[in-house]
């Protein structure tokens, strides 16, 4: 990944350099199955979460991340030994449309996905 890529986005967020070449840094060390999250992003690279939050999509944007959903099954019946089970998207269209109505296809529950939605980002490399 090139530094040019990056600095547009830290000056649209008014990052100093040295926040742009944290981020620079810690996205090369990762792998491409390694998930990206705005906590551990923030963490690793001394961002307030706040800017993190919006800097992940501009690197989606940018074409550096790719992005995915991860939606928990809201069923309160869920055996202590039955796993939690989830539905993964990797676009906002599959999702918006699977929330329609959709019931857990899993556990059969009836109950909706939605409430638990959680993105994470990933290396488009």
């Amino acid at each position: 990944m090139s530094l040019e890529k990056l600095v547009p986005i830290g000056e649209k967020y008014n990052l100093n350099e040295q926040a742009v070449r944290a981020i620079m840094a810690f996205l090369s060390k990762l792998k491409k199955q390694n998930v990206i999250t705005a906590p551990l992003m923030s963490r690793k690279t001394s961002i307030p979460f706040s800017k993190v939050e919006t800097i992940l999509p501009e690197l989606v944007n940018e074409g550096i991340l790719t992005y995915f959903i991860v939606v928990a099954c809201e069923n309160p019946d869920i055996d202590d030994g039955q796993a939690e089970h989830y539905q993964h998207f990797n676009s906002l269209k599959d999702y918006v449309r699977f929330l329609g109505a959709t019931p857990c296809p899993v556990c059969d529950c009836g109950y909706p996905f939605g409430k638990s939605a959680r993105i994470g980002y990933k290396i488009a490399r």
